[in-house]
């Protein structure tokens, strides 16, 4: 589940535009501006969005900056995935951010095809480097069944960071969830020790591609991934997991345990019950959707909530005030952000400052667009660009810049 500078979303008029339920689970990437193919992705009031479709040879992954003032595509990126990179679930136990990115491309296989989707974990902004140039991925070796580290570029290389001694005595290769450090200067990603440990690597893109150890731990579970936090630069692996814009607390689910808070080593770790964890208090009805602040969590809250005042509305969490005692105490929650309706709401994005966010709002079969304040009693605003459409209807939101 790292942007420091706010949107200026104050020239979206208000009116409206409707998206029935169908096009929301079309990939697009209409509105397209002239030299987005070739341009830099701007460092400011940029949303940027990744699709995937399947292709002959594999799958399409297209990478879009939108201008959030114009509604406009800014910058693109298009990675043809070939056949030998795990992409999809039929043919691999392989466990890589891209495998949730294409889930919709192949039903049934890697995620819901269920309408837009909430801020997804930080490995899914990580499958990338820093300028989106490049793409970490899986391997597939045909003929052992393992799996490799390595990235592809946007020009359609692949560089493999890891080999495999076939005439080697060895186990095959189990390399998972390459993911991008910060900088882009090194693939990190999860070698399987046995079925119930994993050890955290990197490699360097540049030079031999050496080696580096930096930890690891018990915690195989499938939907756990590898998330690169920084102050200091360091893995975690766990499950759904969104760090702190400070780089030192999670936001993790634990099975049988619920939504937790857990403050983070200095050093490469393994989420884990024995971990540093203040769950999130049940009767706070809390689904963390993102970080507001270094210490603030926007929580999403469902039809039938026991405060009927936060019916599909949303509050902020100040994890500041968690102990572990399970219970809603000290004002830990704040009043609702939006009025209670009958609207079932979907955080795309949360603004790089905090202080907004945009939302999927769906009544009967048709979403439309919102942004509001994520200050208690805000009054959301739809957004009624035509470019908001396609830039928030179909695959993942990246990142706000």
């Amino acid at each position: 589940m790292a942007l420091l500078l706010s949107l200026l979303l104050g020239v979206i008029a208000c009116g409206g535009s409707d998206l029935s339920l169908e096009p929301a689970q079309k990939s697009g990437n209409g509105n397209k501006g002239a030299g987005a193919e070739t341009a830099e992705f701007p460092d400011k009031d940029l949303i940027v969005t990744a699709t995937c479709s399947a292709t002959d040879r594999g799958a399409e992954v297209t990478v879009t900056g939108w201008d959030v003032r114009a509604w406009e595509a800014a910058a693109l990126r298009t990675f043809d995935v070939p056949a030998d990179v795990a992409v999809d679930r039929k043919d691999t136990d392989a466990r890589s951010p891209l495998i949730e990115l294409c889930g919709d491309a192949f039903p049934g296989l890697g995620g819901a095809n269920e309408g837009p989707r909430e801020v997804p974990e930080d490995s899914l902004r990580q499958l990338f480097d820093k300028d989106y140039m490049r793409m970490a991925v899986l391997l597939l070796d045909a003929e052992t069944g393992g799996t490799r580290a390595g990235y592809l570029d946007a020009k359609g290389k692949i560089t493999e960071l890891s080999r495999h001694d076939r005439d080697a005595f060895t186990d095959a290769p189990g390399e998972q969830n390459a993911v991008f450090s910060e900088d882009g200067g090194a693939v990190w990603f999860t070698q399987d020790i046995d079925e119930a440990k994993v050890r955290i690597v990197s490699r360097s893109v540049s030079g031999e591609h050496a080696l580096r150890e930096h930890g690891g731990g018990d915690g195989m579970h499938s939907h756990d991934a590898l998330t690169v936090a920084s102050n200091p630069t360091r893995g975690v692996f766990g499950a759904g997991l969104q760090v702190s814009p400070d780089g030192q607390r999670a936001i993790t689910p634990i099975s049988g345990f619920g939504w937790n808070i857990v403050n983070l080593p200095r050093e490469s770790t393994v989420i884990n019950t024995d971990s540093d964890l203040i769950p999130v208090p049940y009767d706070s009805e809390c689904d963390p959707r993102g970080w507001i602040d270094d210490v603030t969590v926007l929580c999403s809250h469902g039809r039938a909530p026991y405060d009927a005042a936060r019916t599909n509305s949303f509050s902020r969490l100040d994890t500041s005030l968690l102990d572990r005692h399970e219970s809603i105490e000290n004002g830990l929650l704040s009043e609702p952000i939006i009025p209670s309706t009958d609207r079932e709401n979907t955080v795309r994005a949360i603004s790089p400052d905090g202080e907004q966010m945009i939302f999927a709002s769906l009544q009967g079969s048709h979403y439309t667009y919102f942004r509001s304040s994520t200050a208690p009693g805000s009054s959301p605003e739809r957004i009624s660009a035509a470019g908001a459409l396609d830039a928030l209807s179909s695959g993942d939101v990246l990142e706000w810049r």
